[in-house]
């Protein structure tokens, strides 16, 4: 799950590892600000409907020791430091959707917080991610 990778005209550039797909939304014109990087033998399938240049999720299906499928969305989202709200409206739509669904969701993410913990001046924001996530 990686956020800000090396973009190059558009396109995500140095993640080229055998046997990975490197999953992303390209659009012309758009830097895209996250990608997922995963092996082929997890068979993940993009959730298109809701990736963007700041969110990319995919789809991975395991079978459980009781012989059911599981199945676990895997999302790298970047939330910027502009913005009004700190989570996208897309990671809100696709964590609904998994609850929904009974799908288990893994998100990594870089939400641009400051907080005085690591040295910054002041906190911000932070907490609103954290109460969003519990």
């Amino acid at each position: 799950l990686i956020q800000e990778p090396h973009v190059t005209q558009y396109k995500v550039r140095g993640l080229s590892l055998k046997n990975y797909d490197l999953i992303y939304t390209f659009t012309e014109g758009i830097t895209p600000r996250t990608c997922v990087l995963v092996h082929r033998k997890w068979g993940a399938t993009p959730t298109t409907w809701n990736n963007n240049k700041d969110i990319t999720s995919v789809m991975v299906s395991t079978k459980r020791r009781d012989g059911s499928m599981q199945r676990t969305v895997f999302t790298s989202v970047y939330c910027a430091g502009d913005r009004i709200t700190p989570v996208p409206y897309a990671l809100e739509e696709l964590t609904a959707w998994c609850q929904t669904n009974q799908h288990e969701i893994v998100i990594g993410a870089d939400t641009n917080a400051h907080s005085t913990t690591w040295g910054e001046r002041y906190t911000d924001g932070p907490e609103n991610v954290i109460s969003w996530v519990q």
